[in-house]
């Protein structure tokens, strides 16, 4: 666990973590609640700087059963009748390739429920975080196979309020998270 990690490398430092959506915690910057947070890469947010940290191939989970598991690489195309579990969380020119033709969408911004439906078979997940489990909660195989499409990456970056320089403490969580490619 990164976090595990960082508080282990720089025991003195404490840190407090606050969840919420990329807007709340960018609003929290810049009123000085959060010194830092760890977005996605999207849209300029005013008066937020970025500090990219990772880029990353999403992956498409699938039903260990679904028929596409058989491939080890996905394209959107071959995904293109399939309905779509999406995970709020905003991806880059998600309507691009994820809004395809006779595909339903179901949104949720909760990680596992993503991957119970995924894994009963109601349709194929995008996303970026790999859980060490293959199994959901509750009890149903999925399997992750690798997307070919580039215009899907996600970047990772670290955001702080502009024209505020880093602190000593914000530069070693940046370093940090890239040197284990967060």
């Amino acid at each position: 666990d990164i976090m595990d990690e960082f508080a282990h490398a720089h025991p003195q430092l404490e840190m407090s973590f606050f969840e919420g959506s990329q807007p709340e915690l960018e609003r929290r910057i810049l009123e000085g609640d959060l010194e830092v947070a760890l977005l996605y890469k999207r849209g300029p947010g005013e008066g937020i700087a970025r500090k990219e940290i990772v880029t990353l191939r999403p992956y498409v989970l699938l039903a260990a059963d679904h028929p596409l598991a058989v491939a080890e690489e996905l394209s959107m195309g071959d995904l293109e009748d399939v309905p779509c579990i999406r995970l709020s969380i905003p991806l880059p020119d998600e309507e691009d390739f994820v809004a395809q033709p006779g595909a339903e969408m179901v949104h949720t911004s909760n990680f596992e429920l993503v991957r119970s439906l995924v894994g009963r078979g109601l349709g194929y997940a995008l996303l970026a975080q790999r859980p060490p489990e293959s199994r959901t909660y509750d009890g149903r195989e999925v399997v992750a196979r690798t997307l070919r499409d580039p215009k899907a990456d996600i970047t990772i970056v670290m955001a702080h309020a502009a024209g505020a320089p880093l602190t000593r403490r914000a530069a070693a969580l940046l370093n940090f998270c890239r040197s284990v490619g967060a």
